[in-house]
């Protein structure tokens, strides 16, 4: 796909009819800062660029009608490549 890093695959295999293809870790890649944000960590003092990233997932994904003042969830972020991680509660079957 386009954008993806095909270098760090590192092999592919079957099982049964799916192919599973492995690689590194996208978004650990090509980083050397690494911010760990901890719940109710004030929003106001996290950096923009994490912050625009993981309110677009809330609001995608998840459905959050609004922005919140501090966070709900754990965050790892990357500096370098500006893309992160973020932790949710599971929801019950």
């Amino acid at each position: 796909s386009k954008g993806r890093n095909t270098e760090s695959i590192k092999f592919s295999a079957f099982c049964f009819t799916v192919k599973y293809v492995y690689s590194g870790a996208n978004g650990l890649e090509n980083g050397n800062r690494f911010f760990v944000y901890l719940p109710n960590a004030p929003i106001k003092q996290l950096p923009e660029e994490f912050i625009n990233w993981a309110i677009h997932y809330k609001f995608s994904y998840e459905g959050d009608e609004k922005p919140e003042e501090e966070l709900s969830f754990y965050g790892l972020y990357n500096e370098e490549q500006q893309v992160g991680f973020l932790s949710y509660q599971s929801r019950s079957r």
